[in-house]
C-alpha cells in the first residue's frame, strides 16, 4: 500500500504511544500524534530572512540531526559556535542571528531543522 507507513518503535517511543492508547490502535495514535507534530512545526517556524536560512543550511550541511542527543536549540547553537566565518558569504549579522537562535525554544529550532532537512531533499 502506497499510503502505509510501517516502523519499529524503540521502547521509549512505544511507551509514549501506549500511554496515549485506550480504545484506539497504536497506529491510530501514532498517526494522530505525527499529524499534530507536523502541524506544530508549521506554526513554530521562527522569522528568518532568506539569507539567514541559507546561512544555516550552508553551516549545517552534513550535520546529522537524527533524534536529538542535545535539545534542538542546543544542537543548532553548537553548530553556530564555529559559523562566524560564513556570515559574510551570506550577508548575515552573525551576532544578531546567534542572539536570535539563543532565544528559540526547542519547537522553533525543531521547525528550522525540519525545514533545512526538507530543503536538502529538494522539497
Amino acid at each position: 500500500m502506497e499510503n502505509q507507513i510501517t516502523f519499529r518503535a524503540e521502547q521509549k517511543l512505544l511507551d509514549q504511544v501506549l500511554a496515549r492508547t485506550n480504545a484506539e490502535s497504536r497506529s491510530e495514535i501514532a498517526r494522530r500524534d505525527l499529524s499534530r507534530y507536523y502541524r506544530l512545526l508549521e506554526g513554530a517556524m521562527p522569522e528568518l530572512s532568506e539569507a539567514e536560512f541559507s546561512f544555516l543550511c550552508d553551516l549545517c550541511n552534513g550535520t546529522f540531526f537524527g533524534e536529538f542527543e542535545l535539545s534542538p536549540s542546543k544542537t543548532l547553537l553548537v553548530e553556530l559556535q564555529d559559523g562566524a566565518y560564513l556570515a559574510s558569504k551570506w550577508g548575515v549579522d552573525y551576532g544578531q542571528l546567534l542572539a536570535k537562535v539563543q532565544r528559540w525554544a526547542d519547537w522553533e529550532a525543531s521547525a528550522v531543522v525540519d525545514r533545512m532537512e526538507r530543503f536538502w531533499r529538494g522539497q
